[in-house]
């Protein structure tokens, strides 16, 4: 009788870790499905596409590519990526003197980059940017001010990228 119910235990285990890793390897198909990576030519930088396909006025000047600005963290943060196309141009951008900082076109407060105590700040900088590589700011969004559709305006030094919609 104890080994009977050993084994019914066991396959209840069982049962319970197959069920439990079907969910989780279905999860996982789900979320690379939304969010392709870097596997796919044209989406640079964890499922963010360039905002435009042709070189822009940002691209021309500060040789950067827009991905994106998106909310993050349950709406409690702003996620802000670009990419580096000419290392030159894109230099002040990785200035870590700056403060960046977004402007709510709505209302006109804005958001700054929080720093955390171990980490710093939570902005991506480098001695000198690399050449395709997406970097990131974080912006907070306190009482989730900001919501999908808002135009925001993104401020690095004199860098300025106005209008964003915010995804």
């Amino acid at each position: 009788m104890k080994t009977q119910g050993r084994v019914s235990v066991r396959r209840y285990r069982i049962g319970y870790l197959a069920s439990g890793m079907l969910i989780v390897m279905s999860c996982a198909a789900v979320i690379a499905a939304r969010w392709p990576g870097d596997s796919a030519p044209e989406v640079a930088g964890r499922g963010l596409k360039p905002v435009a396909e042709i070189p822009t006025e940002l691209e021309k000047r500060w040789g950067i590519r827009l991905l994106g600005i998106r909310l993050s963290a349950a709406g409690n943060m702003l996620d802000f990526r670009y990419r580096i196309i000419d290392a030159g141009k894109a230099a002040p951008m990785a200035d870590r003197t700056l403060n960046p900082y977004v402007v709510d076109q709505k209302t006109g407060s804005r958001l700054l980059v929080p720093t955390a105590p171990t980490v710093g700040f939570l902005r991506q900088t480098s001695a000198a940017p690399l050449e395709n590589r997406t970097y990131f700011a974080l912006f907070a969004n306190p009482g989730r001010q900001i919501e999908a559709g808002d135009k925001v305006t993104v401020v690095i030094g004199d860098f300025r990228a106005e209008n964003l919609v915010v995804e």
